[in-house]
């Protein structure tokens, strides 16, 4: 039987190889035709690309208040996106498909990388009867390790802020990702607010993640072939904007506030594949992007040189974030 991908798992378990969930080879959508696999794999991965923007875009931040100059903070947080049930299935057309149909048409909903882990509805394509792959059964999506975030105050209530993870190979997969921030208090500039004793700020942010996991796809030994330059190639950038808002109490702060987020993603089956009479290089090759607005809030608590926050963000992607900080904060 073929190598077994997870793309989830690329994403999931492209830190943590301990976590396996197995899924059916992408590869083998080849087998329907470029055109047909470059559009269900699009539909299949389509929540993923959603979800890994969110998170992505999510944890930049803890407090409205920003560091005052010289103060700093090493942070680490893990976001993790649910996936509604609505999103966790997609609906089969035969109108978008090349001689590819569904064996009883009113069995049309086919399931997405967080689908259920049963088989998606039998379709027909040359005479031959198959099932589209089932789902992961996996309803949420978290990055691990935790982000690495440093944030530095610098003058009239301006934070930047640098957020990296090296680059990480794990067996076929590797991963790396980096991305800045800047946070600026804008209540100094509001004369009728400025002395009410609460922070506002405005934050804005950029992340970058590429990804790559081995393949191997050459059902018919076609010497053409090198399977050792086959792989599923992710890479994704985010920007989000952010108007917060919070209150410092002793040892907790709450905060809150509104967020848009947008992200770009892009999926590439990078190598040649035998895909029915002919080889293609890079069969599968799409952009998927990703916009949404948001409501935040949550709270920190402080003790000492540390502190430890929590927060959700509700969306179309909702996420949770939780992480711990070490540092001079305010």
């Amino acid at each position: 039987m073929k190598k077994k991908l997870a793309i989830l798992t690329t994403m999931f378990a492209l830190f943590v190889s301990s976590v396996s969930y197995s899924q059916d080879d992408i590869t083998e959508f080849l087998e329907f035709g470029q055109h047909n696999a470059s559009q269900l794999v699009r539909s299949y991965v389509d929540p993923l690309g959603h979800s890994l923007g969110n998170n992505m875009n999510s944890g930049w931040y803890n407090t409205g208040q920003a560091h005052r100059l010289g103060r700093f903070d090493f942070r680490f947080g893990i976001p993790v996106t649910f996936v509604s049930e609505d999103r966790r299935t997609f609906v089969f057309d035969p109108n978008d498909y090349e001689g590819l149909s569904l064996v009883d048409p009113s069995d049309n909903k086919a399931p997405t990388i967080f689908g259920s882990k049963g088989d998606g509805p039998l379709v027909e394509y040359e005479g031959a009867e198959i099932n589209l792959p089932p789902g992961t059964g996996i309803g949420y999506f978290p990055i691990i390790p935790p982000t690495l975030q440093l944030n530095v105050g610098l003058i009239r209530e301006t934070e930047i802020m640098i957020r990296y993870v090296p680059t990480v190979s794990v067996r076929d997969f590797s991963t790396g990702m980096y991305g800045f921030g800047v946070k600026h208090g804008i209540k100094q500039y509001i004369p009728f607010i400025k002395h009410i004793p609460f922070d506002l700020s405005i934050i804005g942010s950029y992340g970058n993640m590429s990804v790559a996991y081995g393949l191997e796809y050459d059902p018919l030994n076609n010497p053409d072939i090198d399977i050792d330059e086959q792989e599923l190639d992710i890479s994704a950038t985010a920007y989000s904007v952010n108007l917060v808002a919070s209150k410092k109490l002793p040892f907790i702060t709450f905060y809150g506030g509104l967020r848009y987020m947008y992200s770009d993603t892009r999926f590439v089956m990078a190598g040649d594949y035998d895909v029915g009479t002919e080889v293609i290089t890079d069969p599968v090759d799409f952009n998927m992007t990703s916009s949404q607005f948001g409501l935040n809030a949550g709270t920190r608590v402080k003790l000492g040189f540390l502190s430890l926050f929590v927060d959700g963000t509700w969306s179309k992607y909702s996420s949770i974030t939780g992480g711990i900080s070490l540092g001079f904060h305010n």
